[in-house]
């Protein structure tokens, strides 16, 4: 669809969680991790499963919720994650379009409506979204989210209700937010979501992305020679199901070696020292 302005909308034709899980061959969905513990080797997660270990962690969740997991939290972990404060939102899902302006010319994708109680408004804001402007839904029944509504919405035009908690961006906030790249790669554990930036779906898109690049650098430097080689490897396997490889060179490569010395060639080209044995 196209904006008004002109700028073009991108919209998924599948739910978002669908599409994330949809090449991963083990997501656990429905799987709330109850601890997570951390040692010098890596991490062991523990849920209804039971307890699991892993190298790493990506910890994609709220501040409040990553803490909350945390078994022994550091003392900056502590901090950060804990300098961010949570406001509770009602979202009801809807077709009572009374919420809307009069005019239907005058209906947008996102419709403010101001409380008429002072102190209401200053608590929380409350918008009526349009999702008939912001997705292409396949019927032409207007179909409204309101966020916190002002006043009552008809109880038989209700399809659902949901609770959600969103970050309260004030000072303290701000500046746990400045403090996220010191805690990345503490005790293995690393650190994403849209309360990095401004809340915003692109928000936790640009933080997962910074995780995984902080992450793979990390490996480069790893000196534990079996848990590299595990990383590696698992990337490898990442990239070849996400992109179609066509072979288009084919490289020969000839070491030498002293009389006496086998050297084992590597795919990756590396010549190292463990690699050479007598014969």
């Amino acid at each position: 669809m196209t904006a008004r302005s002109g700028t073009p909308w991108l919209v998924a034709r599948a739910t978002m969680s669908k599409k994330i899980v949809a090449n991963i061959d083990d997501a656990r969905l429905n799987t709330p991790v109850q601890r997570i513990e951390r040692d010098s080797a890596g991490v062991t997660v523990h849920s209804a499963r039971g307890s699991e270990r892993f190298d790493h962690v990506v910890l994609a969740a709220h501040s409040d919720q990553a803490l909350a997991m945390l078994a022994e939290p550091s003392a900056s972990e502590a901090q950060v994650l804990g300098a961010i404060c949570y406001q509770p939102n009602l979202a009801v899902l809807h077709t009572d379009t009374s919420v809307l302006p009069e005019r239907t010319a005058a209906w947008a994708a996102w419709n403010y409506e101001r409380a008429g109680d002072s102190a209401q408004e200053s608590s929380r804001v409350c918008l009526h979204y349009l999702l008939n402007k912001l997705q292409p839904l396949p019927f032409a029944q207007p179909i409204v989210e309101s966020l916190n509504p002002v006043r009552p919405i008809a109880r038989h035009k209700i399809l659902a209700e949901f609770d959600y908690s969103h970050p309260v961006f004030d000072l303290a906030a701000i500046a746990a937010q400045k403090r996220v790249p010191e805690l990345q790669g503490q005790q293995h554990t690393w650190y994403c979501g849209a309360w990095t930036g401004y809340c915003f779906h692109e928000d936790g898109l640009k933080s997962g992305l910074a995780a995984a690049d902080a992450l793979l650098a990390s490996i480069r430097v790893e000196m534990d020679k079996p848990r590299r080689d595990r990383a590696i490897a698992e990337l490898q396997r990442v990239a070849m199901d996400d992109v179609a490889v066509v072979p288009t060179h084919f490289q020969e490569n000839v070491w030498a070696t002293r009389k006496g010395l086998v050297l084992s060639p590597r795919m990756d080209e590396s010549t190292l020292a463990e690699a050479i044995r007598r014969e």
